[in-house]
């Protein structure tokens, strides 16, 4: 199972453990995703049947809130066993391709973003309002019950209640294109009280793994970066050593990697950024991280590292 098809039957169950949580019949709603011809069809098939017997523009909002804790796998247990609320919404934001890519999610300036991508509005609607409830929905309760949000913006049209408005404990706007949820002051610093900082350290490593493997399934160059994750361990990989491994000659290998409008020390450098915040997480001493990345000096590496990301391989490990 590719990981589209995988992401789509995760995203059935849930779907359906959410509903039934709401007391709508979850073998009916298995049955109305049988008979369709595909796992993107049957998914339409059952929002439609939820919302003929349960219309509400506040209804997959509520699903999604439903959805019994576990079902998004690694994510859910990311996100659950962060420190604080800031720390899991960013952990959410940096796995949650491994959820779904038909959603952006992401966290700036104490505004959590959901982005549904392009569509119908109807559509687009069901998409962002699902998200949104499962995604508050968890942390609400990791949280201990209250979210201190400020304002929402919610890109859907009103419901016919204040339900909504009332959970969120915020004023509401309607009908924009987006989802957005900004926090008061200091809300985000609100701890999680199932903050597990040793799973945390395990999940993100299991997280990165996959993260990558799905990366390469779509990824035109994701064969030629898989080799040179392979050649890194403690070493410099070179265009030469990468195409041995790959079993192809180097000119070759340079003609793949320009199709796909790019060139070997920009994958290198592509790698080796990704490779060193992942190790700097867990976290590894900077002098360990310089080591197996292939630099010979530390200097070299911190120099390297702050030309990605802008700072120092200790400001990031302080800051994750």
């Amino acid at each position: 199972m590719d990981s589209a098809t995988a992401a789509l039957t995760v995203d059935l169950r849930a779907i359906v453990a959410g509903a039934s949580a709401l007391g709508l019949d979850a073998a009916t709603l298995h049955r109305v995703a049988r008979g369709q011809p595909d796992l993107h069809q049957g998914l339409g098939a059952v929002w439609r049947s939820i919302l003929a017997e349960r219309p509400g523009w506040d209804t997959p909002f509520w699903i999604g809130a439903s959805v019994p804790f576990g079902h998004y796998d690694v994510v859910d247990y990311l996100a659950g066993s962060s420190r604080t609320l800031r720390d899991g919404l960013q952990r959410l934001q940096r796995y949650f391709r491994l959820v779904s890519t038909k959603v952006e999610v992401s966290l700036a300036h104490a505004t959590l973003t959901i982005r549904p991508g392009v569509g119908p509005a109807l559509q687009r609607a069901v998409m962002g309002m699902y998200t949104s409830g499962t995604v508050l929905g968890r942390f609400h309760r990791a949280a201990g019950g209250t979210l201190a949000l400020a304002e929402v913006c919610v890109g859907a049209p009103a419901p016919d209640t204040d339900q909504l408005e009332d959970w969120l404990r915020a004023p509401c706007t309607f009908e924009h294109d987006h989802f957005a949820f900004r926090f008061q002051p200091g809300g985000l610093d609100q701890p999680l009280r199932d903050a597990d900082p040793q799973l945390l350290r395990v999940l993100t490593r299991y997280a990165d793994e996959l993260l990558s493997r799905r990366d390469d399934e779509t990824d035109p160059v994701g064969p030629i970066r898989r080799a040179i994750r392979e050649e890194l361990p403690g070493r410099e990989p070179t265009l030469a050593a990468t195409a041995r491994r790959l079993g192809v000659s180097e000119r070759s290998l340079q003609r793949r990697l320009a199709d796909a409008s790019t060139n070997f020390r920009d994958l290198l450098g592509e790698e080796r950024m990704a490779w060193a915040q992942s190790l700097l997480r867990r976290p590894l001493p900077v002098q360990e991280v310089a080591h197996l990345l292939g630099y010979s000096e530390q200097s070299a590496f911190a120099r390297a590292f702050r030309r990605w990301t802008g700072r120092t391989p200790r400001d990031y490990q302080r800051a994750t």
